[in-house]
């Protein structure tokens, strides 16, 4: 008996693999194909437009934390299995991934704002290439950023900062 309750959890829950979902939203019949990228969230492609998303496993189910970033690529989306969520809970270190194989790395704040580009650029468009390889333990972002030597150490509040619009007030 214990074999099958052990069983029946390695098959409800997985052995950490990555696993695709295609379903149908009940309510509004919208297509959509998922990935999950960890236990509590995935990324999926929604509607006819290929409409890319995160979404994150709360108690009431799934819930978009972010869409495409702006200026999408029709081709654009978040990537497969690379999300990595920061020690402190509050970011997920996200791949944004475009044609001719090429990505950034992306800050996805998971309590309101927008995606970020780890590099500080405001258009990934403009962004040198990155690949996000996930978190330290004191919470920076660990990335590759083509034309830099080495892993870059990233600390996603230091990236916000440059963000911030100055007034001369």
């Amino acid at each position: 008996m214990r074999w099958r309750a052990f069983a029946l959890l390695l098959l409800v829950t997985g052995c950490g693999g990555t696993q695709h979902v295609a379903s149908r939203s009940v309510a509004t019949k919208v297509p959509r194909s998922c990935t999950l990228a960890t236990p509590a969230f995935r990324t999926c492609l929604v509607g006819r437009k290929q409409h890319p998303t995160i979404e994150r496993l709360t108690a009431s189910g799934w819930v978009v934390v972010t869409g495409p970033l702006k200026h999408a690529d029709p081709d654009a989306e978040w990537g497969d299995g690379a999300l990595w969520l920061s020690p402190d809970s509050q970011t997920l270190l996200a791949e944004w991934v475009f044609p001719c194989d090429s990505a950034v790395a992306v800050f996805v704040p998971l309590r309101g704002g927008t995606p970020g580009v780890v590099t500080g650029q405001l258009d990934w468009r403009k962004a040198p290439m990155s690949r996000p390889l996930g978190w330290t333990a004191d919470g920076r972002a660990r990335v590759r950023v083509f034309g830099k030597r080495g892993v870059q150490l990233i600390d996603p509040d230091s990236v916000r900062r440059l963000h911030v619009k100055r007034s001369s007030c």
